[in-house]
């Protein structure tokens, strides 16, 4: 049996609620797909000031995510320097903040989109996509046999589809797009379990084989993260050595994690890997799709792009799929436009931070990452 709706959302993240949230309301029928099943593992981030509100702004309040948020008072940053420097959130013009286990923070939205009236599919993916030139039909089929309420071969027709899968930009990559890549930087997480600490801020910190970001998430726990090349964590025999010889050259991050750092992984498991490069999908439409969010353009989480980039895209997306048929393509390349503006932009700035880390620290690390950071294009994968 073939199933229909006006707008097919692939990926459940903050990008792909957003923009099937704002479609329903505005009286479309929306499939949201989420292709990651229960298992996805998500790094804890902090959510820069305004996003909260951004949320409201959608109709969701902020006890939704009570469990998944909690308050940041402020942030710690020392870069290329021998002091840190400190900012407070508390009078931000743009509104509080948090800190965001962000798998509680993403089953929090998931639910409220499917409250809201759309009707979510859990750990599916699309398995074939055609577009016929009024619309889509696709095949859903389970994510490693966990979809939940689709069988394997289950049609749905659909007039536009929104790549919201992340980096992978999977359904974009399927209709020709590619993702350029600008460097190969690597994130190893770690959780410090047990953290009672009251200094409940957000910490970034440059290192000569890397930089850092250490974020109080509730249920007393502390996301470390090193942000690196992967060639540094293979000369140095496996991703826990690395890990641990990289945070005792710091200084804010090591006295905050205070003394766990001898625990493998910091909580008994070594940290998970993750791609953390900035890279950006071209095009990123085609006839009846487009990318939102991190499948249209990502960044190194320095600049903490995360959840604000896909909350702002995935509202940008939706008015654009609410335009007239004919209208879309002309809007949708001057969506393109935008977000690669925005994304070299961005570059532009991280360039200026990674040659401060490279003339300070004088690494190999830093001196190779401010020249993948300069080189245009980006390298195509």
């Amino acid at each position: 049996m073939t199933a229909w709706a006006d707008v097919c959302v692939v990926g459940a993240g903050p990008a792909g609620v957003v923009a099937a949230v704002a479609l329903g309301r505005a009286g479309r029928a929306v499939r949201l797909v989420d292709v990651r099943g229960d298992d996805a593992r998500r790094a804890g981030e902090h959510l820069a000031p305004g996003v909260l509100t951004a949320l409201a702004s959608l109709g969701v309040a902020p006890d939704l995510f009570s469990g998944a948020v909690e308050p940041c008072p402020g942030r710690t940053v020392c870069w290329a320097a021998n002091r840190a420097t400190e900012t407070s959130y508390l009078w931000h013009p743009d509104g509080h903040t948090g800190n965001v286990d962000r798998a509680g923070f993403d089953r929090a939205l998931a639910a409220y989109a499917a409250a809201a009236g759309v009707e979510l599919t859990a750990a599916t993916r699309v398995a074939t996509a055609k577009h016929d030139g009024r619309g889509w039909a696709l095949t859903l089929a389970p994510v490693r046999g966990e979809g939940a309420g689709v069988a394997d071969g289950g049609q749905l027709r659909c007039e536009v589809v929104l790549d919201a899968t992340g980096r992978r930009s999977s359904f974009a990559r399927s209709q020709g797009a590619q993702v350029g890549h600008r460097d190969r930087l690597l994130a190893a997480v770690a959780t410090v379990d047990g953290d009672r600490a009251a200094d409940r801020r957000f910490v970034i910190e440059a290192a000569p084989q890397g930089w850092w970001y250490c974020v109080p998430i509730p249920g007393g726990r502390l996301t470390v993260a090193w942000m690196t090349d992967p060639t540094l964590v293979r000369r140095s025999g496996g991703v826990s050595a690395a890990f641990s010889a990289a945070l005792a050259e710091t200084v804010h991050v090591r006295h905050r994690v205070a003394g766990v750092a001898a625990k493998p992984g910091l909580s008994g498991r070594p940290p998970r890997l993750m791609a953390a490069g900035s890279g950006m999908c071209e095009p990123m439409w085609g006839p009846g799709w487009l990318a939102v969010g991190d499948a249209a353009a990502h960044v190194d989480p320095l600049w903490g792009w995360g959840v604000p980039h896909a909350v702002e895209l995935g509202l940008r997306a939706a008015e654009a799929v609410l335009l007239p048929a004919a209208h879309r393509p002309t809007v949708y390349a001057a969506y393109n436009a935008a977000v690669r503006e925005r994304w070299l932009a961005a570059e532009r700035t991280r360039g200026s931070y990674y040659r401060q880390a490279a003339d300070w620290f004088g690494t190999r690390f830093w001196r190779d990452m401010a020249l993948a950071v300069d080189r245009y294009p980006p390298d195509r994968h």
